[in-house]
């Protein structure tokens, strides 16, 4: 009843107003054909299991191309779908929201995975509803997992089948790598001649001002001193003294909650042709 008089009322508004506004440029002035999407957009809910080619922070139906995970290539793997929580709009970086969805993910992710996924040439991502669908009542994020190159290297490796279990992958292992006076890189297998190897992640629950601050001050800082006693660890060489190399995460994942520095050992102009793991001080080819 109340939206037949309201009809009526705007029929009146039109009769008596030669100047009457027309509907907005692209728009029907029809309201009412709209809510059947909108409720379709509110209703969708994306499932776990399913595998795409994109990764952004939003989520959009329209855009949403599905892909058959043991089939078909792909770059992204949805493993988890969670509930967002309540707030006026989807969760932007840094909100606590945001915070904690990212360390559902994690944790999701790392069970997923069947290991540290930070280990491996593995990247998560998140992503919520549209503003819209926001708006219309959906409350969900999708927990997402990828393949990566290299361990700097944020470009997607397109794969067919679930990366489910695959933290044995030796593919996947980080390894070890030739790295030259500017910190430039390449991959070696570690029985070829190499000056790098990845030992471990250390946790660095820091901002991201304090870390670059602390990455850029000269001379040994606290990033070093957290590598360092993985490579001792690694190596089994008590209080060693040495290089070492770290990859860090972008400002966008460091900020979102991936709060670890990659560790390798670093040999400067000394080459070795085996891994260094357990090798002890007599191993050790730095005297």
């Amino acid at each position: 009843m109340t939206r037949w008089r309201a009809a009526i009322a705007v029929a009146l508004v039109l009769l008596t107003s030669a100047c009457a506004t027309p509907p907005p440029k692209g728009t029907d002035g029809d309201l009412g054909n709209e809510w059947p999407a909108m409720a379709e957009t509110a209703r969708w809910v994306p499932q776990a299991g399913t595998c795409w080619d994109q990764a952004d922070d939003t989520l959009l139906l329209a855009a949403f191309k599905p892909r058959e995970c043991a089939k078909e290539e792909h770059n992204y793997e949805i493993i988890y779908v969670g509930d967002a929580g309540e707030s006026p709009q989807p969760p932007v970086r840094a909100s606590a929201n945001y915070a904690k969805a990212w360390s559902e993910c994690d944790a999701k992710v790392t069970e997923f995975f069947g290991g540290q996924w930070r280990e491996r040439k593995i990247r998560i991502a998140i992503a919520h509803p549209g503003s819209d669908a926001w708006e219309a009542g959906a409350r969900w994020y999708v927990c997402m997992l990828t393949r990566v190159l290299r361990i700097n290297d944020n470009g997607n490796v397109r794969i067919a089948g679930t990366l489910k279990g695959k933290f044995i992958d030796p593919e996947l292992e980080f390894g070890c790598h030739q790295v030259d006076s500017e910190g430039e890189y390449l991959d070696r297998k570690c029985t070829e001649p190499h000056n790098a190897e990845y030992v471990g992640i250390a946790n660095w629950d820091a901002s991201w001002e304090s870390l670059v601050a602390e990455t850029q001050k000269p001379g040994a800082g606290h990033d070093y001193e957290l590598c360092r006693r993985l490579v001792s660890s690694y190596v089994g060489v008590p209080n060693i003294q040495t290089g070492t190399w770290f990859w860090l995460p972008t400002e966008k994942n460091w900020r979102a909650g991936d709060r670890t520095l990659r560790c390798h050992l670093y040999l400067g102009e000394t080459s070795v042709s085996t891994s260094m793991k357990g090798v002890g001080a007599k191993g050790w080819p730095v005297k």
